[in-house]
């Protein structure tokens, strides 16, 4: 049986599973399983948006040591998966200034997208 953290073991889920899940769980941990989806961290997102995501979570009773918990186990994975393939990674993924995020990703969470440039 695969560790829930090895990659191998990601199945996307239905529409129709989700929408159960949701319906069955508090709004505070649906917000907690869509940031840790999204891997949301505090230096990934724009400051105001951090601001907002943690005032649901107190708000709707989510829970942000999950969240980190997760994302500390996803870490450990993340690290063992990069050093089987070095050199598949351009930027040190460490960095969290927002200049290296948006290389990364294009923008931190919470600001526009860069606009579509036509080629």
């Amino acid at each position: 049986m695969l560790d829930e953290s090895d990659p191998r073991a990601f199945r996307i889920p239905t529409p129709e599973e989700l929408a159960a899940e949701v319906r069955r769980r508090p709004v505070g941990r649906t917000i907690t399983y869509i940031c840790m989806d999204l891997g949301l961290a505090p230096g990934l997102c724009e400051g105001d948006f951090w601001c907002r995501v943690e005032s649901i979570f107190r708000r709707y009773g989510g829970s942000i040591t999950r969240l980190y918990k997760v994302r500390e186990r996803r870490e450990e994975t993340f690290l063992r998966e990069r050093d089987r393939n070095p050199d598949t990674w351009h930027i040190d993924w460490r960095d969290l200034r927002p200049s290296t995020v948006r290389i990364a990703l294009g923008c931190r969470f919470g600001e526009p997208p860069p606009p579509i440039v036509p080629s």
